[in-house]
């Protein structure tokens, strides 16, 4: 169950302490707060009167609003707290309630689907909607948006991998209100309705059973179900850095909201020009009317598809514009922008946590700062196509401080590939997308004997087919073009988040000062350090800056392990000077999740990892060696060693200042059992040892320990990855006392079907006077060595401990 702390009233006191201290959730609080005091001031005094109120006041209103940010957000984390502790996860249950999305229904190719269920019953008592995510393996039938059923399912609270690098699960599962995660259990009783599914539903199925090539790209644009795209769909849409423009969020809505207006003044002025004729004066009305319409049909949209909650903070951001506009609200176009931002943040509190949101606001706020620094003049066709390059190329300068901190990464051909997609996208697919929607609505809705909507709606899927091959094609330009992906090759690129910070405000006074040769020239210079001088020597900056502030040289000798979450698995690097070894690779579910692409790609792209020198595979579980094939394909001049190819006693290898010796299995030995042929080595850096055991078992252990008591072997290690996760076959009384760690850590996966680590055995190391960290509760485990005797190696750990960062991401607590 989660843990409770105390939820104390004062802001910093909260921050520090309490376990829902999401910094980013807090701050965006705090400055909506604080927007929203300044805001309601604003629009009180007069600008005569506001003058003679002292900055003293000013402040006062700042702090008000940032006290009641904290509450609020306070009270919200309760709300998310209770429902987590309203379901119980050691048993399985029924739940009750109606499938809102479908994430993955290709259950032939990956043998799953997967599923957003809102839950109004578990077991037999009636409770609060909410949300829950679930697998269901092997399923007899297809699954529909808005189904409803009742299931047998195996739950654990949201929780997701804690690495220092790839993609945060937990913060997603957060964002998207889900409080829980799990599978369905195969049961005779489990069934789903077909009786009631969503229009959304029914033209999604509609598309997909049409015979035109490109249904996958007009499902994906039109109705946000990207599901039935391929694998090469969806690799041609990253590589050309288009993917905002196939998903239904904010730019889409706004898009769509675009041409709603456009044709809602239309309307309306052929309607008032109509009642004028006939003697009507109706020009006070007529801007309610539009709005109205506009808001109508944003509205009625964003319900057709399910009404997401991008959806839905587009739909409230688009409401709030118009509205202020109608109102004729005497405030700066930057203070709408602020005050629409607010009220997001307070309807949709967990906006703070979706990726998506924050790669929308810095969009937004690129093309509003933009917009106000070039003055664009638009009065000649080509001045307008100009005016849109510029504003393509300005805003893809100032998004790749942006790239560069959410993915490492800069992609030059997206520059192109957006100059020829979103004009194409936005003038062309949206409104024929909106215009056959329509006609498909009408069609479904309207009499059999209005066959002329079918016609109308068969020729506008052929025409967005033939439109989408265009668009298709265009886009493989980019992408499969030998000259293309030489010149706009992706560039990796690694920076911190200050780095980004600093890269974003030169880019925008370089921005601002854009007619000056001199904020050009400062810009360039920048950005060529930033990007290619300071990642390669970050480490000898960071040595030569320590010597320079104390007048010794950094007692670090730059070489760190980590033991990285990867669930019920194990894999561990080793690193020094943009080198890495690596111990086990992890699992592998396949292309769309595994350990390698998931968790060590990002890791050693973000560490600036130019070269893995070798990777040791313990022994042939899926857990451990499950994406080697990835990696080699990644890493082809890698050299692999496992018990077939040297990793047998006496293999030994130097590494930078760590030595490598392999204890274990003995050369020319047959042994029965997969986990006792585990590799077992260790590395010596310095005084310090740490012992990697793989799943060896009680055998392999009693064999060590004879060899350690021979003198054979020195088995004494200060860290000790465990044996097979803390499994009750492993971790013997006599092995602990000769490897005899300060240290203990473990492996494994939050709330695992094999109930790893075993309590016992947890006992047994906490008996011995060990402390035990475990990736399931701590996330990801660095350890960094110096040449200090004194605290010859520090530990840190991603998520909450004693070995946290104070500034770092605490999230939620589980026993």
């Amino acid at each position: 169950m989660v843990s409770f702390a105390w939820w104390p009233i004062l802001p910093l006191v909260q921050v520090l302490t309490n376990p829902f201290s999401m910094f980013s959730l807090i701050a965006i609080f705090a400055m909506s707060g604080a927007i929203i005091a300044i805001t309601i001031w604003s629009l009180r005094f007069t600008k005569h009167e506001q003058h003679k109120y002292k900055v003293l006041h000013k402040f006062g209103y700042f702090i008000t609003g940032a006290i009641i940010a904290c509450v609020y957000c306070n009270w919200i984390g309760h709300q998310y707290i209770y429902a987590i502790n309203s379901i119980e996860f050691d048993t399985p249950m029924w739940v009750q309630g109606e499938v809102t999305t479908l994430q993955n229904t290709d259950y032939r190719a990956t043998k799953k689907s997967t599923i957003v269920l809102r839950v109004s019953h578990i077991n037999t008592s009636a409770v609060s909607p909410m949300l829950i995510r679930l697998n269901w393996y092997y399923p007899q039938s297809d699954l529909r948006q808005g189904q409803h059923g009742r299931l047998l399912v195996k739950l654990k609270p949201a929780r997701g991998l804690a690495n220092q690098a790839g993609f945060d699960y937990q913060r997603y599962l957060i964002g998207q209100h889900i409080v829980a995660s799990g599978y369905i259990k195969p049961h005779a009783n489990n069934q789903l309705s077909n009786a009631k599914i969503t229009l959304a539903q029914h033209l999604s199925l509609q598309l997909e059973n049409s015979d035109t090539l490109h249904h996958p790209w007009i499902n994906a644009l039109m109705l946000g179900h990207k599901h039935a795209l391929s694998a090469k769909d969806k690799q041609l849409i990253r590589e050309t850095g288009t993917a905002h423009l196939f998903v239904i969020s904010g730019m889409h809505i706004g898009v769509v909201a675009a041409w709603i207006t456009l044709i809602c003044h239309l309307l309306v002025n052929i309607g008032a020009l109509i009642l004028r004729r006939c003697g009507i004066n109706v020009a006070r009305s007529m801007q309610v009317v539009t709005l109205c319409m506009i808001l109508v049909g944003t509205f009625a949209y964003c319900a057709l598809l399910g009404f997401t909650i991008p959806m839905l903070r587009a739909f409230t951001v688009i409401s709030m514009w118009l509205l202020l506009n109608y109102w004729q609200v005497k405030i700066s176009f930057m203070h709408k922008y602020l005050l629409c931002l607010v009220v997001v943040c307070v309807v949709f509190p967990m906006s703070g946590f979706n990726l998506g949101f924050w790669l929308s606001f810095a969009a937004v706020s690129a093309i509003v700062l933009v917009c106000h620094t070039i003055v664009f003049n638009t009065q000649t066709w080509g001045q307008k196509m100009r005016a849109f390059i510029v504003l393509q190329i300005a805003l893809s300068i100032l998004l790749i401080p942006i790239n560069v901190l959410f993915f490492q990464q800069w992609l030059p051909a997206s520059i192109f590939a957006n100059l020829w997609a979103i004009p194409w996208v936005t003038l062309i697919l949206v409104p024929l997308c909106m215009l056959t929607l329509l006609f498909s609505i009408l069609a479904s809705i309207l009499p059999d004997s209005l066959s002329i909507l079918d016609f109308a709606y068969q020729v506008g899927i052929a025409v967005l087919d033939h439109s989408f091959a265009i668009l298709v094609t265009g886009l493989k330009v980019f992408s499969n073009t030998e000259l293309m992906t030489t010149l706009f090759a992706p560039v990796p690129i690694s920076l911190s988040f200050a780095a980004c910070v600093l890269l974003l405000i030169v880019s925008g006074i370089g921005l601002l000062l854009h007619r000056q040769w001199y904020a050009q020239i400062m810009l360039i210079l920048v950005v060529i350090t930033a990007i290619f001088v300071i990642p390669p020597h970050k480490e000898q900056i960071s040595h030569e800056l320590a010597r320079w502030l104390t007048g010794k040289p950094s007692s670090s000798v730059a070489m760190s392990l980590h033991v990285m979450d990867v669930g019920q698995g194990s894999a561990a690097l080793l690193i020094a000077d943009n080198e890495a070894l690596v111990f086990d690779v992890g699992d592998d579910f396949g292309d769309h999740f595994n350990m390698v692409d998931s968790v060590l790609k990002p890791f050693l792209q973000q560490s600036d990892i130019l070269d893995i020198r070798t990777t040791y595979i313990s022994h042939d579980d899926k857990d451990h060696v499950g994406g080697i094939d990835r990696l080699v394909y990644a890493y082809p001049l890698m050299h692999v060693v496992n018990e077939q190819n040297g990793c047998v006693h006496g293999y030994q290898h130097t590494f930078h200042a760590a030595q490598l010796t392999v204890l274990w299995p003995p050369r020319n030995t047959t042994i029965q059992k997969s986990n006792e042929r585990s590799c077992v080595i260790q590395i010596t850096i310095g005084t310090q040892r740490i012992l990697f055991t793989g799943d060896i078992e009680q055998f392999a252990e009693s064999q060590l320990v004879n060899a350690h008591e021979r003198g054979l072997i020195n088995l004494h290690s200060e860290v000790l990855i465990v044996p097979h996760h803390g499994s009750a076959s492993s971790s013997s009384l006599a092995f602990l006392q000769r490897v005899n760690p300060q240290h203990a850590l473990i492996s494994a996966g939050f709330m695992n079907r094999y109930q790893l680590p075993n309590k016992r055995i947890i006992q047994r190391y906490q008996d011995a006077q060990i402390e035990v960290l475990n990736t399931a509760q701590v996330g990801q485990i660095s350890v960094q060595f110096s040449n200090d005797n004194r605290l010859p190696y520090t530990i840190t750990t991603k998520r909450g401990s004693s070995y946290t960062d104070m500034w770092a991401h605490r999230w939620y607590q589980f026993d």
